[in-house]
Formats: C-alpha cells, structure tokens, sequence
C-alpha cells in the first residue's frame, strides 16, 4: 500500500533497501526454514490455510507539552 512505509524512510526504494538489508543480516544467522517457509507462499495460499488477516493500526502518539513545573 503507498505511503505505509513513511514513518520508516522517505521512500518506497529506500525502504525497500533496508529491508533487504535487515533480510540478508537475519538470513546469515542460519534461522530454521520452518521460520520463514510461509513467505514463499501466495498470500491466497496462505489466508485458505490460515484464515483472514487481521491486523491493528496504533494511532502515532501526540506529545502533551508539560509547564516548567512539571518537568524533570
């Protein structure tokens, strides 16, 4: 989806770099397959074996100015 990886990079590419990055980091550690097999799948594959996909999105947390008197 676009824009979803805003808070991570400026762009798509960058974060698709990274996180071909952060893959290559993890994958050197020799993780077992059973870990990472599901991601070979389509994801129609996957939702008839496991059902929907359901996720949560956290609203970014606001900051609260506090007066002097009340800071550390």
């Amino acid at each position: 989806l676009e824009g979803h990886y805003h808070l991570h990079s400026h762009s798509q590419k960058e974060y698709d770099v990274h996180m071909a990055v952060l893959v290559k980091q993890y994958l050197k550690h020799n993780p077992p397959p059973a870990l990472y097999s599901f991601l070979k799948c389509r994801f129609s594959t996957l939702q008839k074996k496991h059902g929907g996909v359901v996720g949560l999105q956290v609203p970014i947390p606001k900051l609260i100015p506090l007066d002097e008197s009340r800071s550390a």
